[in-house]
This record gives structure tokens, sequence and C-alpha cells, in this order.
């Protein structure tokens, strides 16, 4: 005994349920391909002996103070102000970020993200170090000072 077709020879699949079917497949892939983008600051951690030295000129040296405050080239300065001051020294800028061991990550991820918001200036975006205590001690004794350290008032 035969069983009789459900569908006859032949039949197809309607067209508008396959371009259906393409058009999420479109925007499944746009929408993957936005939500992959990067964004924000790059940071790279250098290992021991890796990476570009602190300089001794032509940075601007930020001090995140444990509770929450900066100091610019050892002078007060507010987070708010901080993009502001770094894009008036001019590109290339070169931004070295220190911190101690009682600075909260907060303070150091805000003062990252008011960075993060400098536009390239000449085409050159600003680059930023966090170097190491054991790197900021070295180049203080290079140097002959702390350059995180704050500025005796001027007389």
């Amino acid at each position: 005994m035969k069983v009789p077709r459900s569908r006859p020879p032949g039949a197809e699949v309607p067209a508008a349920a396959l371009a259906g079917v393409a058009l999420v497949a479109l925007l499944s892939a746009a929408a993957i391909g936005v939500l992959s983008q990067e964004g924000g600051l790059r940071i790279g951690i250098a290992q021991s002996g890796e990476g570009p030295a602190i300089p001794s000129e032509g940075a601007a040296f930020v001090a995140v103070l444990p509770d929450g405050s900066l100091l610019v080239d050892g002078e007060p300065l507010a987070l708010s102000a901080l993009p502001a001051r770094i894009a008036r020294e001019g590109p290339p800028g070169l931004v070295v970020v220190g911190a101690t061991e009682e600075t909260s990550y907060e303070a150091v991820v805000a003062v990252l993200d008011a960075l993060a918001s400098l536009r390239p200036a000449a085409g050159v975006a600003t680059r930023v170090l966090l170097p190491t205590r054991a790197e900021i001690t070295d180049q203080a004794k290079r140097i002959g000072r702390d350059p995180f350290a704050p500025r005796a008032p001027r007389r």
C-alpha cells in the first residue's frame, strides 16, 4: 500500500520565508560585528626589562594619591581638569601614571578613563605608561628626585 504524499512533487519553499531567514542572518552578523569592536585605552603590561623607560622630561607625571586626588607634575589638579591640562601640553603626549599600594583601583581607572577621552592631536594618540613602584624608585634614584612627589611651594 502506497502512502499518499502530503505535498505535490516539485513543491518549493516560499521566497518570502527564505528572504526573512536571510535578513535575520544578515542582521545577526552586523550586530556581532558591532559588539566585537574594541574601545577605550589599550594598556600593555610590560614584563620586567621590557617596554619604554620612564623619561625624565617631556612627559606629564600624574600621581594618584590614596585619597583619589591628583598631582600633575607635582601640582594638585582636579580629575575633571586633567584632559584639558594634558591636551594643552601639545602633541605627541606622554603621560606617566603612578600610584601607591594604598591607592584604590577605582581612582587609577578614573584617571585612565579621563585620559581615554583625549582625542589624538595631529594624528598622534596620547601614550600612557603605568610603571611599577620599583621602576619609579629606580627613576627617582637616576634623576635625583621623585617625579611624582609634590613640588615645594615657591617663595
